[in-house]
């Protein structure tokens, strides 16, 4: 049931950002077929282009099911012998969700609007450090498809949960 109403979710239809489900269940389903609930994982992945990943909660997992649920999502869990994640208490269950995290968070940001001077841009995390413009260790403003793109230690920043804000800043170089 939590799939099928997933699948009818409005957001999934925004091409501007990706977008992606996360099933977590304790078992097998209750309350349908475990195929219609395959087959809408498939479907939302092959047709709408939203992946869903999959994490087996608790005790009760059927994993043989929870494996061709994660296939059908299209992004099994990689390592182990599981293609689903397995999460057996609530450690296993955080490390599950930040692995997760850490693959779906992107390192382009879309600007709303197109800066005046594009020399005139500045980053700040955290409200306090200033990114440097650098490919390497930084960051590097997309003049055609007005985004900035972070690199490096920037972006594995991002990624790991260490930046908590990010201001992008035309013409002040000051957060």
């Amino acid at each position: 049931t939590g799939m099928k109403q997933a699948a009818t979710e409005p957001a999934f239809l925004d091409t501007d950002r990706a977008s992606y489900a996360v099933l977590i269940t304790d078992g097998k389903e209750t309350c349908g077929s475990d195929a219609v609930t395959e087959q809408t994982i498939k479907t939302m992945h092959d047709t709408a282009g939203v992946p869903t990943f999959v994490i087996g909660f608790g005790t009760g997992v059927d994993p043989a099911q929870m494996d061709k649920f994660a296939v059908a999502g299209g992004v099994p869990a990689g390592g182990g012998t599981s293609k689903y994640y397995d999460a057996s208490d609530q450690a296993s269950l955080d490390a599950a969700l930040s692995t997760i995290a850490k693959s779906t968070l992107s390192c382009t940001y879309s600007l709303d609007s197109v800066p005046p001077n594009p020399s005139e841009i500045f980053v700040f995390f955290d409200n306090v450090t200033k990114v440097p413009r650098d490919i390497v260790n930084g960051w590097e403003y997309d003049i055609a498809k007005n985004q900035i793109v972070f690199y490096g230690p920037a972006c594995d920043s991002l990624k790991n949960g260490i930046v908590k804000d990010v201001d992008i800043v035309f013409g002040c170089d000051e957060p």
